[in-house]
């Protein structure tokens, strides 16, 4: 079996096509938002935000040896991904967790996190990918809330899938939430 990491990659590229507007809520390091990036072929528009400068600083020197046109369709933002505001994403992803390489007590937090969640319920028009990380005291309580809340979804308006290792309970898992 391949990772989740892997598995989401393979699951986004049948969702995104040129053209599209995505959200990757936790830009991280840039290793996802590149990849969209790359998926969105130089057409449509790829949204990142971070609250850490560093990461925003990582993630424009990996899009800065793309092909010139790919990076002026990615806007990054020095904001939460509670605050996002764009209308009708087709996809939004989240990577859950702290910065690798950073500071390990900057980290998403569960009510932040259930709040973005709530409002990217309203807004995707396809798809939400959330990777967690329950191997530190607050990834696992943010992936506990996290399925308690989507094991509640409605059934006729979402479709809920988690890929996860049963025999490693502190491995990451990914959430992904498709619309009916």
């Amino acid at each position: 079996m391949k990772g989740h990491i892997t598995v989401a990659h393979r699951l986004w590229k049948e969702v995104v096509e040129p053209g599209d507007l995505v959200i990757d809520a936790t830009v991280g390091n840039g290793h996802d938002t590149l990849y969209l990036a790359q998926l969105l072929q130089g057409k449509g528009q790829l949204v990142g935000y971070d609250i850490q400068k560093e990461a925003l600083f990582e993630t424009e020197r990996r899009l800065a040896a793309l092909p010139t046109k790919l990076p002026k369709i990615v806007t990054l933002k020095l904001a939460s991904h509670a605050t996002f505001a764009e209308v009708n994403p087709k996809l939004i992803i989240y990577n859950l967790g702290y910065l690798p390489g950073g500071d390990k007590s900057i980290t998403t937090r569960r009510e932040s996190t259930l709040s973005s969640i709530e409002h990217a319920l309203e807004i995707a028009t396809h798809a939400i990918s959330i990777t967690c990380y329950p191997g530190h005291p607050e990834g696992k309580h943010e992936e506990e809330a996290l399925l308690t809340r989507l094991e509640r979804l409605s059934s006729s308006e979402w479709r809920v899938y988690r890929y996860h290792l049963i025999n490693q309970p502190h491995a990451p898992s990914l959430l992904w939430l498709t619309t009916r």
